[in-house]
């Protein structure tokens, strides 16, 4: 990873949605995957374990400056992202959330909807290709701000 600029706002803000999460990932995990089968459990994990380690790569490699910028180079937990659908050209916007957030509004997206798993840790530029209730779904990914 290369070295990357965000605002001291921002650094603290990822710090304390971390600290956040580390608290309660197995609360997430005994309460929303309890009765889940052994392989989606597994999977689960696994994805907050790279999430971890990705957000601790990060937090390693950044420059903090005394700006209004919030951008960031991958999406974590509490980002607002810009999307374009690809089959109709409509640009949306997301939060992305944990299922333990205290209010919910619309547009959030929890990190263990299909749509949340896939946006997690993805790059402006990419793109997300979902199969959703028989039908395709396609966002490229515009911006990512906290």
């Amino acid at each position: 990873m290369d070295k990357y600029i965000i605002s001291i706002q921002t650094f603290e803000n990822i710090i304390k949605n971390l600290v956040k999460l580390e608290e309660e990932q197995d609360i997430l995990i005994d309460q929303f995957f309890s009765k889940s089968s052994h392989v989606e459990r597994t999977e689960i994990i696994c994805l907050l374990e790279e999430y971890i380690k990705q957000i601790n790569q990060l937090l390693r490699i950044v420059d903090k400056k005394n700006t209004e910028d919030r951008k960031l180079p991958f999406i974590i937990i509490g980002c607002e992202i810009e999307v374009e659908d690809m089959c109709n050209q409509i640009f949306k916007h997301f939060k992305l959330v944990s299922p333990l957030e205290e209010s919910i509004k619309f547009g959030d997206v929890s990190i263990f909807s299909p749509l949340g798993k896939a946006l997690l840790l993805k790059k402006v530029g990419d793109i997300v290709d979902l199969n959703i209730s028989f039908s395709n779904i396609k966002y490229k990914i515009l911006s990512i701000n906290l």
